[in-house]
């Protein structure tokens, strides 16, 4: 049994927390979830939206990894990613520099006339984790993990403060049966409702707007706060 701890110590059970996520479409549950993603936003700054749209959904058995080159800070991935009208393979290379990715190639036909293809884009959805942990050195890791707790642009460091995240659990009858209802709440010192907000908070996680203010005392923005979620078993 798996229990998922939220920064205010309030202990969920795993399935509850599934029930959740399809209610509200935030925090992407896995086995072994991954520290790396890329955002919506980012892949469609790298590739054409439709690409993107058709890797999603591209089978992740089809992507297979196939040999790596390290040159200092420069890395180099080359996947395999099987045809879905074939069984032949088109060739994905991922070039990282310190971390950032500067050039994506796929030798598809797609890719040859638009510089973008779902082939390319179900690497990056699929193995984007895999990708990053091979690629970035430990000092580079450490600032990335000290930039989750203070500002990086400030000229006085600034310790980033814990966002609280509340979860209160309760039974509701209506005409097709029992059913589980969340209330969410959301703040710093003065909680405030978030179950109708979700969609704000995941636009500024997800970098499509900077800040979104939820009341008098609290406007989130991820250069002032943090949210923390553990996963104990």
């Amino acid at each position: 049994m798996y229990d998922l701890i939220l920064t205010n110590g309030i202990v969920v059970d795993i399935l509850i927390m599934i029930f959740i996520n399809e209610c509200i479409g935030i925090y992407e549950m896995k086995w072994g979830s991954n520290m790396y993603r890329l955002s919506n936003v980012e892949l469609n700054e790298l590739l054409e939206p439709i690409d993107v749209y058709k890797g999603s959904r591209y089978w992740s058995n089809y992507v297979r990894f196939y040999d790596r080159e390290n040159e200092g800070d420069k890395v180099t991935h080359i996947y395999k990613v099987r045809s879905e009208s074939s069984s032949s393979y088109y060739d994905i290379v991922i070039t990282l520099n310190k971390g950032k990715i500067v050039r994506t190639t796929c030798d598809c036909m797609r890719y040859q006339s638009a510089n973008s293809c779902k082939h390319i884009a179900a690497v990056l959805i699929n193995k984007y984790d895999e990708i990053m942990r091979k690629s970035i050195s430990k000092a580079l890791l450490s600032e990335q993990i000290l930039s989750l707790f203070y500002n990086k642009e400030d000229k006085v460091r600034k310790i980033k403060k814990e966002l609280k995240l509340t979860i209160d659990l309760s039974f509701d009858n209506d005409y097709y049966g029992t059913i589980l209802v969340p209330n969410i709440k959301i703040g710093y010192n003065k909680m405030y409702n978030f179950n109708n907000k979700f969609h704000k908070f995941y636009d500024v996680y997800d970098g499509i707007i900077n800040e979104y203010n939820f009341g008098k005392e609290f406007t989130y923005s991820k250069d002032e706060y943090y949210l923390v979620m553990k996963i104990r078993k």
